[in-house]
């Protein structure tokens, strides 16, 4: 696969501004039938993909099938602040900012927390900005809520930001949402609304031999119109949307299913999932888990480098149960298919195999052929690199099957630890799955990582085939709000 393999042009009237509602009326292009034909046949050749609907989905799964879904929630990051160069920290909130002289406004958007009071930030609009000068947040009114601190810029090159401490940690995120109440935006008053610590919930233990049902906690899919406007932060809309984020966007650039927060971007496939769906999937047999994976900016920038395997990935923070690992065991185990809604998933499960080395075959090798992507141990905080940051074992003598059947049973070493930690991986063709068997994704922008990895799943000819036919089908839409499709892992480019 090279650069031009992932390289199309796209009228803006293809691109999405509005997801369709009721969300599970999204159209899915089947590329499950096709694919399986082509592979039959030996040939480079697809028969035209069947065009469903995201309801549709039950009847391409079958009982003992499990599918996995991203529970992470976008934050509202994006920003307005007043650049004030010279100013150190100390400001009277609540008072009516204005981009008075020697201030500038900016829009900020923050990528990715670094620790509890620390944030990579991008501006637009900016120029140079001052180390050690502060950037006063204000609301929709004017008025000043917060402020931080820029710090010198690390090897990312990014802007880095400090906060205050009365605002570390999940303190920021209750803001943002407006969770907490800024009376007056005193920030002594905003100190003293800090809610004492409830110890967390602990959940009964469970004995081995029971597997307790799953119930995904979703919220009900209303129309956009009854969200309310947030006064402080907007939700990060990608700029191919050229539209500014208002309140609709609120719900609609979430999942239904959202609870744990961090991510600075939506995995865009699980917004087509509903409570309903879930429902008759749950119906049929079909069990419902979570990964957290707390999508950043990173996951979205485009590949600039000829050789695809140049690009390196931001580090995004992972979790995955080691309930969720001895479910997907239980499930290949008898036979069954894990079906992963997003790439993120995708990313998190593989991480977590990659660690363990044990979900579909029980060690190995989890290269073949490719470079451009690897692993770390698992060791430490369980973070799984780039190729950049160890050295690869060597490939193993044997292909993947053109079109292979579920992975061979598990085992269950190493299951009781889960997978916590960051991830960097950075899947290109040639990579081994090990966990997924069916990918559930949106259309996504061409030179886009998401892309890339569906071509390793699924094989270039077959990504390139399904592209070529909804690209010249009028009623499917592209990227974070349009449709989907549904592929089956190795196809192979055949």
């Amino acid at each position: 696969m090279d650069f031009n393999d992932c390289n199309f042009s796209l009228p803006q009237s293809r691109i999405a501004r509005r997801p369709r509602f009721p969300r599970d009326s999204a159209h899915l292009l089947n590329c499950l039938a096709g694919a399986a034909g082509a592979a039959a046949s030996g040939r480079a050749s697809f028969a035209p993909f069947p065009n469903l609907r995201i309801s549709d989905l039950p009847s391409l799964l079958r009982a003992g099938d499990i599918i996995v879904l991203n529970d992470t929630k976008v934050l509202p990051v994006r920003l307005r602040a007043l650049y004030r160069a010279g100013a150190g920290v100390g400001v009277e909130f609540g008072a009516g900012a204005g981009a008075g002289a020697g201030s500038k406004e900016l829009t900020v958007t923050l990528a990715e927390r670094l620790d509890d009071v620390r944030w990579h930030a991008l501006v637009r609009g900016a120029g140079r900005l001052a180390c050690g000068a502060r950037l006063d947040f204000i609301d929709s009114a004017g008025r000043v809520v917060f402020d931080a601190v820029i710090e010198p810029r690390d090897t990312s090159g990014m802007l880095c930001l400090r906060f205050a401490e009365h605002l570390a940690g999940e303190r920021l995120y209750d803001v943002l949402e407006g969770k907490v109440q800024l009376a007056g935006y005193n920030q002594a008053e905003l100190q003293a609304e800090v809610e004492p610590e409830v110890a967390p919930e602990v959940a009964p233990e469970v004995a081995p031999e029971v597997v307790p049902e799953v119930v995904p906690e979703v919220a009900p899919e209303v129309a956009p119109e009854a969200h309310p406007l947030a006064t402080i932060g907007s939700m990060p809309l990608p700029p191919y949307l050229k539209r500014q984020a208002d309140e609709r966007d609120l719900l609609d650039y979430q999942t239904l299913f959202a609870r744990k927060r961090g991510a600075v971007a939506a995995p865009t496939a699980g917004r087509h999932i509903t409570p309903r769906l879930l429902a008759t999937l749950r119906d049929m047999g079909v069990a419902s888990y979570f990964i957290t994976l707390h999508v950043g900016i990173g996951s979205f920038r485009l590949l600039r480098e000829p050789k695809i395997e140049s690009h390196r990935m931001a580090s995004e923070r992972v979790e995955v149960t080691a309930h969720t690992l001895e479910q997907i065991a239980r499930c290949k185990a008898r036979g069954g298919r894990v079906l992963a809604v997003g790439t993120t998933v995708v990313r998190a499960l593989e991480s977590a195999a990659l660690k363990h080395n044990h979900i579909a075959d029980g060690g190995g090798d989890y290269r073949n052929g490719a470079e451009g992507y690897s692993s770390g141990d698992g060791s430490g905080d369980g973070s799984t690199d780039n190729a950049s940051s160890a050295s690869p074992p060597a490939s193993p003598s044997a292909s993947p099957p053109a079109s292979p059947p579920a992975s061979p049973p598990a085992s269950s070493k190493g299951l009781s630890s889960g997978y916590s930690g960051s991830t960097s991986l950075y899947i290109t063709p040639g990579f081994r799955f090990r966990v997924v068997d069916l990918l559930l994704t949106n259309f996504h922008q061409a030179r886009a990582t998401p892309l890339v990895l569906t071509c390793a799943f699924a094989g270039v000819a077959c990504v390139a085939a399904a592209y070529r036919q909804v690209r010249t089908d009028a009623r499917f839409r592209f990227f974070s709000y349009g449709d989907a499709c549904l592929f089956a892992r190795g196809s192979g480019d055949l």
